[in-house]
């Protein structure tokens, strides 16, 4: 089916002979059709039983093998992606489909980058045949750019560009101007840097690298002239220069350079200076030394109103000359006359347009400050509003008034409390003086009770009292009661709690905190009773219970009339009894006691009456 495939086939008919047969066929094979074969000649011989013999031979053909005619459209500009690839395409059967190695599957191709394409075609009856072609570039335009150096300000230099590759004769172009054959280009120092484009003839273009193109700072020259007789001297110029480079020589008129730019013993008159910087570059300027009248300055001071204000100024008169004038005061100030000073002396150089100078000072004086003194009455008792502050001000100037920082302005002050005060005093002149940690202080009693314990209910304890300070001696009330000199008082159990007040020599009082005693319940025995049933039975019993009082590991009982003489062997229960009186002590673990009798009795007295009972 194909030009180059093995898809042919054989069929071999046999007749005559003695079967059956043997076949070989040119190549080797010796079956008797043949399959899966390419386009040629075959001959087979076929002999059978007998060894008789036949032969035959078959041609089989090939169609043409499909035809690629690539046309291919290179890339002018090396870098682009402008190549194409059309395919003309004849034998094989249509319709045809087209595999690229690199994935599209359309005939023609376009907006190709140089490189070597490959393309299969299939025709209908999967016939195949492959194409590669070469998409080629013109030679990539190599181009740099550099610049000399500018050796003094305002000055030029050549930019030149080395360039190479594209196609034909090259041309430049610097920022975007027009296109020149010439490779070299003037420029000046520029903000911004250079950069050229070259051009082939077929338009292609290559930028160069930028180029910064720099010239040292322009020569700068300034000058401080002494003008001539200015209080009596010659005139001179002092002559620097920046920028530039290197360092600087300097002349005067026609003179010769020198190291120095001092020109001094100069009469009145102008003068053409001239610097020159390491690379020969220049400068000049006519500068004018003058003559001057004598400078002179005088300065008139106001005081300061109050001892620690700034409210000082001083005026300046300022004669002769050349104005205008510069000043500088110590401690900076450049304006002519000062305002809002403190005391203190004031020195002013005055300086005018030719440098001719004149000094002055003043000096300022500061009244005494104010003086406050207080007078202080403490507060007698803890707690009181009996302080006082009385205040005497010397120095300033009356009448004066007073803020205190708690709020009144008054002197003096009454009614106070124990503390620490501030006040600021003002005068006519409104002039302040503050004075602080003025200090009202207070008696304070210390003092504090506590108590005993009371162990058994209805017992009594004392009551001590802990006190301090005041004024000596301390007396001691209980509860609103009388006082006494004592620190101790006997007391019971109350459902009140006691406070004693403490009072010293001022009659200042100072209340303990509350004591509250307490006693443990009364401990209350209660029995119940089983009587003698008849006399002489002895079976009678008591039952003991008991609350109250401090039990701790148990209370201890001690009965009468139960037969035994050690108490330690009593229990709280009897039994055995006869008719009698039976009372006990019940002893709780604080050693609090009560007492109980308990009288049992016989219910049948006399038998032998029915229901006898007493």
């Amino acid at each position: 089916i194909c030009n180059t495939g093995s898809t042919g086939s054989i069929n071999l008919t046999i007749s005559g002979g003695t079967p059956g047969y043997t076949y070989l066929w040119t190549g080797g094979a010796t079956t008797q059709n043949l399959s899966g074969v390419a386009a040629g000649t075959y001959s087979v011989t076929v002999t059978d039983t007998k060894g008789c013999t036949a032969t035959s031979s078959a041609t089989l053909t090939a169609p043409a093998a499909i035809s690629i005619a690539p046309s291919v459209t290179n890339i002018v500009c090396n870098g682009n992606s402008t190549g194409a690839i059309s395919l003309a395409v004849t034998n094989g059967s249509s319709p045809y489909t087209y595999a690229w190695t690199d994935g599209p599957t359309a005939q023609n191709r376009t907006g190709l980058a140089a490189g070597t394409y490959t393309v299969t075609i299939t025709d209908s009856k999967k016939c195949t045949q492959t194409s590669t072609n070469t998409v080629t570039q013109a030679t990539t335009i190599s181009a740099s750019a550099s610049a000399g150096t500018i050796s003094c300000n305002g000055g030029t230099t050549t930019l030149t560009v080395t360039a190479s590759g594209g196609t034909g004769t090259l041309q430049y172009s610097l920022n975007g101007g027009s296109y020149q054959s010439l490779n070299t280009f003037t420029v000046y120092a520029s903000a911004s840097d250079y950069v050229v484009t070259v051009k082939d003839e077929n338009n292609c273009t290559k930028t160069t690298n930028s180029v910064t193109v720099t010239q040292p700072a322009a020569i700068s020259l300034s000058s401080v002239i002494t003008p001539y007789s200015c209080l009596g001297s010659k005139g001179a110029i002092n002559l620097t220069a920046t920028g530039g480079t290197g360092s600087f020589s300097y002349k005067i008129g026609t003179g010769d350079y020198g190291a120095s730019g001092d020109f001094t013993g100069l009469n009145a008159g102008d003068y053409l200076v001239t610097a020159k910087d390491g690379s020969g570059c220049t400068s000049s300027k006519t500068v004018t030394v003058s003559s001057t009248t004598t400078l002179s300055a005088s300065a008139t001071g106001s005081h300061p109103l109050c001892n620690t204000g700034s409210t000082g100024s001083i005026n300046l008169a300022v004669s002769g000359g050349t104005p205008a004038y510069t000043y500088a005061w110590t401690g900076g100030v450049t304006t002519q006359n000062l305002s809002g000073l403190a005391a203190g002396t004031y020195s002013v150089t005055v300086t005018d347009t030719k440098g001719c100078e004149a000094t002055a000072s003043a000096t300022l004086t500061a009244p005494a400050a104010m003086i406050i003194n207080p007078t202080v009455t403490n507060v007698a008792c803890n707690g009181y509003a009996t302080g006082a502050i009385s205040l005497s001000i010397t120095n300033g100037a009356s009448p004066y008034t007073y803020a205190w920082s708690d709020g009144p302005a008054v002197n003096p002050r009454t009614g106070l409390v124990a503390g620490t005060y501030t006040v600021t005093v003002t005068d006519s002149k409104s002039c302040t003086q503050t004075l602080g940690g003025i200090s009202v202080t207070e008696g304070t009693i210390t003092a504090t009770a506590a108590a005993g314990t009371i162990l058994c209910n209805g017992a009594s304890t004392t009551l001590t009292v802990t006190a301090g300070g005041g004024t000596a001696p301390l007396q001691y009330s209980l509860n609103g009661g009388t006082y006494q000199s004592s620190n101790t008082f006997t007391v019971y159990a109350s459902a009140v709690e006691y406070i004693v007040t403490v009072k010293d020599a001022n009659n200042c009082t100072k209340a303990t905190n509350g004591v509250l005693v307490t006693q443990p319940t009364a401990i209350t025995p209660t029995t119940v009773i089983s009587h003698e049933s008849c006399p002489g039975k002895n079976d009678a019993s008591i039952n003991l219970s008991v609350t109250g009082g401090t039990p701790g590991s148990g209370y201890t009982y001690d009965w009468s009339n139960d037969g035994y003489e050690d108490p330690d062997n009593d229990t709280e229960d009897l039994s055995g009894l006869t008719a009698g009186t039976y009372t006990v002590i019940v002893t709780d673990s604080k050693g609090c006691t009560a007492t109980l009798a308990n009288t049992v009795r016989t219910l049948n007295a006399n038998p032998s009456k029915p229901g006898g009972i007493k």
